[in-house]
């Protein structure tokens, strides 16, 4: 699911009070709320977020290229004339070669995420959330004592509900919180540009496994690993399907979930950690960001 706001129009430059904007979330200086506001402009302003990251690279590459312009500069400094006169030439020389290139550094935010609750059964998520009360169509599952009559069009059904998943997913991504006690859960997840993204969690100790992993995701919004309704068959045999979620391992008690983010078509290729060795969640989250991903990590707790 994709419901990214509308970009604003091209302009030469940002007005200054975006540039500010920018400069006080690179520092950190930004409140909570103005944080996560700011974070949804990046992900519906891609000159915003292109902008962010240029502010990041100059900032890296000079600091870099002034620190060794100086090493070079003390290395030659009681030498012949002619050789301190190169040293100057090469310093510059590397200012410059700095500036257009591309060197380790602090990367951008490139998403949000959060945890959302969802439910075995169709007809439960569907009573949680009172937008939906009275409708059945074809495909939902039947309440006890017999199935209920279908009252609204499977396409109008989905329609709906996804308009509904949402609502959710944008609440979940303005407060993100970091546990979350439910049977089956989803992922909110908010791209700012193309992305790789890989759902994971320590099912074990010392045992992660992939829950969730996308190639090539278009930067917006989604809810991972789908939305909950989907549209099945065609003609008079077309209904509706419901997909869970993740499920919650029984007996697992608490459940660490890392969600890992890198730019789509990252040359480390795929990604690759260990089955087994990581002990608790910041060890899963090292061992992908060794890969090159963001992450962000939450816990899932069972339901007593």
């Amino acid at each position: 699911m994709s419901a990214a706001l509308p970009p604003r129009p091209r302009r030469a430059d940002l007005p200054d009070d975006d540039l500010a904007l920018c400069v006080a979330y690179l520092d950190g200086l930004l409140p909570v709320e103005q944080q996560l506001e700011f974070e949804r402009r990046l992900a519906a302003e891609p000159e915003l977020a292109a902008r962010v990251r240029r502010l990041l690279e100059t900032d890296e590459l000079l600091r870099e290229a002034t620190h060794q312009a100086q090493q070079q500069t003390d290395r030659v400094r009681r030498r012949a004339p002619w050789v301190w006169a190169f040293a100057l030439a090469t310093a510059a020389g590397l200012l410059i070669w700095a500036a257009a290139s591309s060197v380790a550094r602090r990367e951008a935010p490139l998403f949000v995420a959060a945890l959302a609750t969802s439910h075995e059964g169709a007809r439960e998520w569907v009573q949680a959330h009172e937008q939906l009360a009275g409708l059945s169509t074809a495909g939902l599952e039947s309440v006890r004592g017999g199935a209920a009559e279908s009252n609204v069009a499977p396409e109008r059904f989905v329609e709906l509900a996804s308009e509904v998943e949402r609502a959710q997913v944008q609440r979940s991504l303005a407060a993100p919180l970091p546990a979350l006690e439910a049977g089956y859960f989803v992922v909110p997840l908010r791209l700012v540009e193309r992305s790789e993204v890989v759902v994971a969690a320590l099912t074990a100790p010392g045992r992660a496994e992939r829950l969730y992993e996308g190639a090539d995701l278009a930067p917006g919004e989604h809810v991972l690993p789908a939305p909950r309704f989907a549209l099945v068959g065609e003609g008079p045999a077309l209904r509706v399907r419901f997909q869970r979620g993740f499920l919650t391992p029984v007996g697992c008690g608490e459940l660490p979930v890392v969600v890992a983010v890198r730019r789509a078509g990252s040359a480390a290729g795929g990604a690759s950690f260990e089955e087994r060795g990581a002990r608790d969640g910041a060890e899963l989250e090292a061992a992908l960001r060794a890969q090159g991903f963001q992450t962000r990590g939450f816990t899932v707790r069972e339901p007593r």
